[in-house]
């Protein structure tokens, strides 16, 4: 990765290993090992430059989309439509994934029985929800994750700290699936932080990772044994895990000591304690002596040694032989590695739109705020603007009405858009990663869903305005202010959405929409008479979108008084 200057830091390096199917499978580390970058790279996720190696499925090298397109993902964030249930966010992957070749009735039961496996029958009808809007629980709403992955039938399944968040209990359950899923002759892959000793039980394999390498990589059964035999044994009754977080993964110079009675020590060697040790007597601790003592690496060259102890041991020369060599076809336990399909964009179309209806009615709230936005802004111009119309031709007030009606459509349509873009973004970037909808089906369902809003809400504001300021009562003129304004705001709109395309940050584009809408609106006619500004800026009055909406207000009501 780039680095401060020209310096480079080196995430990942030398890394060779092999992913068995019917294994469920666990990449564990300290933070910053490598752990997240390592899952996206192999599978297809990650988009970095300068990385070298190579990614086999049955013995063919897949890269990036193709991987995506044989495996399936779940990220740490459970990405799904808070206004969606669980079986609508399931039977929409299992419609856009399935192949076209299997009928809609076959989709459906195949949903049905994913539900049923993953224990979501008595939740399917129960929204996802979010932390406004109670919906299902945290477990629930992973496990619909991991269905909406399964529907497509992957052989391979990654997921990213599938447990993070979640209770004990909770995260158990969750694992104990992904090793059923396993036990069914997928290949299960996933990173974990720090699993409990009942979720370690459950993992086939194990790969841990230091400084971006291989430390271990094996069966997870076998881990504790090979690291007693390198000076590193493992208490009894003590957590595998906490075991190789704490002493093996650790670089730090630390001890603990237990007492069978007495409470946990942790130590800084050579330096104050972290936990200052009980201070009570020998009789108060238990008479029993210190029964077990966990080292860490006392310097960091432990660590390398290790590294290297890996890639000379029985295990690690065996499965570097494995990764090597090219299988069979099926070999791997895979008859055939299938592509995913892609539905076309006919069937993307209405699929999204029917979702993207049900989304803005059941966000009723925010409509209603809408609404009585609306009534608020109607009342507050007509107050102020009433019957200028009929007091004389009020040249500056008609002008001033019709240069806020065109600035206040656009900006509160670009202000609004943001929002609304921001919360389907993250959602949007999972399900096209994940191949269900393309971007053209994704915006025009986008433009569908919107375009009514933007012309309903701009017309009303028209129609509540337009007569109470006395504007000139005539068809035409009236249905030319119209359409200007309802332009205005579409156009507002379309800053918006390019902002929110442009920046990741919602608080950045917050930042940038104002910024653009000053030139904007100094441009437009209103404060400063464009023929008399200098000849090198006058030309920027050509981009000012709300130059030609003011413009053509003031002609349309200005002709024939």
């Amino acid at each position: 990765l780039p680095g401060k200057g020209n310096r480079e830091k080196q995430i990942l390096k030398n890394i060779t290993g092999a992913l068995r199917p019917g294994r469920f499978t666990v990449i564990m580390g300290a933070s910053g090992a490598g752990k997240t970058s390592f899952l996206n790279l192999i599978s297809g996720e990650a988009r970095l430059g300068g990385t070298s190696g190579q990614v086999l499925i049955n013995g063919k090298e897949v890269r990036g989309k193709e991987v995506r397109e044989l495996t399936g993902f779940v990220q740490q964030d459970d990405l799904i439509m808070d206004t969606m249930t669980v079986r609508e966010a399931v039977t929409m992957s299992a419609l856009l994934r399935i192949p076209p070749s299997v009928s809609r009735e076959e989709k459906l039961q195949k949903v049905d029985e994913i539900l049923d496996l993953m224990q979501l029958t008595k939740a399917a009808d129960t929204i996802i929800g979010s932390a406004q809007v109670k919906g299902v629980s945290g477990g629930e709403r992973k496990r619909t994750s991991i269905s909406m992955e399964l529907v497509s039938n992957p052989s391979i399944l990654f997921l990213d700290e599938p447990t993070s968040g979640l209770d004990t209990y909770t995260a158990y359950s969750v694992c104990k699936f992904l090793k059923e899923l396993a036990s069914s002759g997928r290949t299960i892959v996933a990173t974990l932080h720090q699993p409990s000793s009942e979720i370690f039980d459950l993992i086939d394999d194990v790969v841990l990772l230091a400084n971006g390498e291989i430390m271990y990589a094996g069966p997870a059964d076998q881990v504790v044994p090979y690291f007693g035999a390198h000076g590193y044994p493992c208490p009894d009754y003590v957590n595998p895990a906490d075991f190789l977080f704490m002493n093996v993964l650790n670089q730090a110079t630390a001890s603990i000591s237990s007492t069978p009675d007495g409470p946990l020590e942790w130590r800084s060697t050579g330096h104050d304690s972290i936990i200052e040790p009980w201070s009570g007597t020998s009789m108060e601790k238990g008479q029993a002596p210190l029964s077990r003592r966990l080292n860490a690496p006392r310097d960091p060259r432990d660590i390398q040694r290790l590294l290297q102890a890996w890639k000379e041991s029985e295990l690690g020369t065996a499965l570097d032989a494995t990764a090597r060599s090219v299988p069979k076809e099926g070999n791997v336990g895979y008859d055939k590695a299938h592509r995913k399909y892609h539905s076309s964009f006919f069937t993307q179309l209405p699929l999204l739109v029917r979702r993207g209806w049900k989304n803005s009615w059941r966000n009723k709230m925010i409509i209603q705020m809408k609404l009585v936005e609306l009534i608020f802004l109607a009342f507050f111009i007509d107050s102020i603007f009433w019957k200028i119309g009929e007091k004389g031709l009020s040249s500056q007030s008609r002008r001033g009405l019709l240069f806020f009606l065109v600035v206040n459509q656009t900006f509160s349509n670009a202000t609004g858009n943001l929002m609304t873009f921001y919360n389907d973004r993250f959602v949007f970037e999972r399900e096209h990663r994940a191949g269900m909808y393309s971007l053209p089906a994704y915006f025009t369902s986008k433009a569908l869903v919107e375009i009514p809003f933007f012309i309903l809400l701009p017309l009303l504001m028209v129609i509540f305005t337009y007569f109470a300021a006395g504007l000139q009562v005539d068809a035409g003129k009236f249905f030319i202010c119209a359409v200007t304004i309802v332009l205005a705001g579409n156009t507002g709109a379309a800053i918006g959405l390019f902002s929110a395309c442009t920046f990741k940050r919602p608080d950045i584009s917050f930042i940038f929409v104002p910024l653009l809408m000053i030139p904007l609106m100094m441009f437009s006619g209103i404060f400063v008479n464009l023929d008399e500004m200098q000849g090198w800026i006058r030309w920027l009055q050509w981009l000012s979108t709300m130059k030609y909406g003011y413009v053509a207000l003031v002609k349309n009501e200005m002709d024939g008084l």
